[in-house]
């Protein structure tokens, strides 16, 4: 470790005569770093930790913080997710956790996992940052009304609760559609449009899984009771639509864990939204509750539904309102 992370003192660093022609060419960039720790890379790459003057910079901070998540949760995996611009921070931040023994590639892998930017829909120019936040946050602020508006006339809740299940679509639907689609690529946003930007992310679906959960509990609320136990129905017969909702559900344990292992929300997202098309589908055609009386089978499957569709949203940061 001791030769990979060194202090370049300020009498040992020079530019004499002596050098060789590739030392002359580094003495302007080395020169940077007189005083200051470094951790010498491979292909003659120097990561600065701290500066000469003693101040810690992101690096120091970077490598503490790796250091401290070692120690205190000794994970596999470190993924940092963090704009595209950063791509060559990080990769010299891994190598140099590396080099310095901090960790090592067989016991703990590090992972940039990149977002693209906000755009402008007409001109495809980047926003900057704060045209970025403005944008969203307009963005937020306008979906909320819409969707006010549109459960205001369908649920008798309060006006707190009201604001608070709108907020909830909105924050869904924006969470849902980037987590659909490839984080990687760049996001558009048509200031001068906004609702055309709000049905843009309202057609990606994430308010879709939400009104399905919600109906799923709503039936189970409506039904006042615990469903039957699997174990204690006695005749029931499941057709085709039933069981491909049924090994859809079951599919979701597999989706999660190749969304972890390839760092791709979308497998899990994507497989959501189909559960919540089998389910709306279903529902339509196959009556739970018909004059007050509860089918049982059919409403043990309504059962798996809502649990398995707000617990993967969960997984999602997607919170589902109580009613809608």
């Amino acid at each position: 470790m001791a030769d990979r992370y060194i202090r370049a003192p300020r009498r040992e660093i020079g530019c004499g005569r002596t050098h060789t022609a590739r030392a002359q060419q580094s003495c302007p960039f080395v020169g940077q770093d007189v005083g200051a720790v470094v951790i010498l890379l491979d292909q003659d790459e120097r990561f600065v930790v701290r500066r000469a003057d003693g101040r810690s910079i992101y690096a120091t901070r970077d490598l503490g913080a790796i250091k401290l998540r070692r120690r205190l949760f000794d994970p596999s995996d470190l993924i940092y997710v963090v704009g595209q611009e950063q791509q060559v921070y990080f990769h010299r931040l891994f190598r140099a956790a590396y080099a310095i023994g901090l960790a090592s590639p067989s016991s703990l892998r590090f992972q940039h996992l990149y977002f693209g930017f906000y755009v402008d829909a007409a001109t495809r120019k980047k926003l900057s940052s704060r045209d970025s936040v403005a944008n969203v946050m307009h963005l937020l602020s306008e979906s909320v009304i819409n969707f006010r508006s549109r459960i205001s006339d369908r649920v008798d809740r309060s006006p707190p609760e009201l604001d608070r299940a709108a907020r909830e679509l909105a924050i869904g639907s924006l969470v849902f559609n980037d987590l659909k689609q490839d984080i990687k690529g760049t996001v558009e946003i048509d200031a001068s449009d906004i609702q055309a930007s709000i049905a843009g992310f309202e057609k990606s679906g994430g308010a879709y899984v939400v009104y399905a959960a919600c109906r799923a509990r709503s039936i189970l609320r409506r039904h006042g009771q615990k469903p039957t136990p699997a174990d204690q129905i006695v005749e029931f017969e499941l057709d085709k639509q039933e069981i491909e909702l049924l090994l859809a559900i079951q599919q979701i344990p597999e989706k999660v864990a190749a969304a972890a292992t390839q760092t791709n929300p979308s497998i899990l997202v994507r497989h959501l939204l189909e559960v919540a098309k089998i389910y709306n589908s279903y529902y339509m055609v196959a009556p739970v509750i018909v004059d007050g009386v509860a089918n049982a089978a059919r409403l043990l499957i309504t059962q798996a539904v809502q649990h398995s569709l707000i617990t993967g949203l969960a997984l999602c940061h997607i919170e589902c309102p109580e009613a809608i």
